[in-house]
């Protein structure tokens, strides 16, 4: 089975996009970055081009050959590619699986890529018989159904949204906590023990407090247990929870069109 190490969603698009562009003649390692640099730019007009992946590029198709994922068509420069059934697979999971909640930007983009490649991946797939296995039609076929695509991301949005309703509620909790140990103005030590005793993990989901206490002064724990998680609530989960919701009515108008395009 193909490995491709590098995880960037347009990378990998872009490997795929070259070799359906070139199906009779193979693809180059020009025609990768062709379609990286286009990509990106459509997207993410304000990110540098990426000519400076050149190398990277270079290895994973040579890799790519000497694992019998690709065949290289071409004895001298530019070499030309194809890429055989096991790579078509892994990239076309590699892309459809990525939880994209944390890079809302890219989902869009993957999207518009998949609904316009996905026609011609099936076409490939019947045009080539027997050369792709049975059991990997079905599974190219399940991974590019795009709206469970859809579902998938809404479904690791809302997870995300989960998570930043239950921090802000843990926050407001410690808030009431708190207040009336400061009016009683105990020593920071006795407050943190006691907030440590009832919240292990006031400030970060995996680390405790007592992580805290070892790079902190005992008055900067009890600013962030006070002031800063008041901030962060404000300032970073509220927006991005309402950065979600939005997103989820994105999404929401996005299957709607989608679907309204292959009723017809």
């Amino acid at each position: 089975m193909a490995k491709f190490k590098n995880n960037d969603v347009y990378l990998l698009a872009s490997i795929f996009g070259a070799h359906i562009n070139n199906l009779s003649r193979g693809f180059t390692h020009n025609s990768v970055i062709f379609l990286l640099n286009t990509f990106r730019n459509w997207s993410c007009p304000g990110r540098p081009d990426l000519t400076e992946v050149n190398l990277e590029i270079q290895s994973l198709l040579e890799e790519l050959v000497q694992n019998s994922d690709a065949k290289k068509l071409t004895r001298k420069q530019p070499f030309r590619y194809k890429l055989n059934h096991s790579a078509i697979f892994e990239l076309c999971k590699r892309v459809v699986n990525k939880n994209f909640a944390y890079q809302k930007e890219d989902f869009f983009f993957i999207f518009s890529y998949l609904e316009n490649y996905s026609p011609r991946t099936f076409e490939l797939m019947r045009s080539k018989g027997n050369y792709f296995p049975f059991n990997t039609k079905l599974e190219i076929e399940n991974l590019l159904d795009l709206n469970n695509f859809i579902v998938t991301h809404e479904n690791n949005c809302k997870k995300e949204l989960r998570t930043l309703e239950e921090r802000i509620e843990l926050s407001e909790e410690i808030d009431k906590f708190t207040k009336p140990l400061l009016k009683r103005k105990l020593d920071s030590s006795d407050i943190i023990k006691q907030v440590e005793e009832s919240y292990p993990y006031a400030l970060h989901s995996t680390l405790e407090l007592a992580n805290f206490l070892e790079e902190f002064t005992d008055k900067q724990v009890i600013w962030e247990i006070t002031h800063g998680m008041r901030l962060r609530r404000q300032q970073i989960w509220e927006c991005e929870i309402e950065n979600i919701n939005l997103h989820l009515k994105q999404l929401g108008r996005l299957k709607r069109a989608y679907n309204e395009r292959n009723s017809n």
